[in-house]
């Protein structure tokens, strides 16, 4: 299926006061790569899809962030790669994301400090893991249905 992807959502599980104003960026791009063993796959060799702020609330949330730049999907492996800034605010360890677990433990790529902060058109080091943040991605085909996509893998129609 390919189509214009016009929203993505994340779901948080929070503990703390809810996070008001987060800077936020995300990027999307098509890869040929299997999976994310070789190395990082820069922001440079993607599509900015989202580039503002957003409210994390406390509890258990869905954040949904509508692309200021509909993602053209044209088959392929879709790589997205979220940044949110460091900033001087330390928050809880006990605030998630909820997640799945894949069989591809090349899967996905990460990386955290309280204390670095990261180019993400440079990325490099990182921890390589198959634990992928729970996703749902809106689209609508080429056909014209929207539909919705999600990590776990699920495929919903939503006219």
């Amino acid at each position: 299926m390919v189509g214009n992807i016009s929203t993505i959502s994340i779901y948080n599980q929070f503990t703390t006061a809810t996070l008001t104003n987060m800077p936020a960026k995300i990027w999307m791009g098509i890869t040929t790569q299997p999976d994310l063993s070789a190395n990082w796959i820069p922001s440079t060799d993607m599509t900015l899809v989202f580039d503002g702020t957003v409210n994390f609330p406390a509890g258990q949330n869905t954040i949904t962030f509508p692309l200021q730049v509909p993602f053209a999907y044209t088959g392929g492996n879709l790589v997205v790669m979220f940044n949110r800034p460091m900033d001087t605010g330390y928050y809880s360890s006990l605030d998630h994301f909820k997640t799945d677990t894949s069989t591809n433990t090349n899967r996905a790529r990460n990386m955290f400090s309280d204390s670095v902060t990261y180019d993400p058109a440079a990325p490099t080091g990182g921890t390589l893991t198959g634990i992928v943040p729970m996703t749902t991605l809106t689209m609508t085909p080429m056909t014209g249905d929207l539909y919705s996509w999600s990590t776990p893998p699920r495929i919903t129609s939503v006219m």
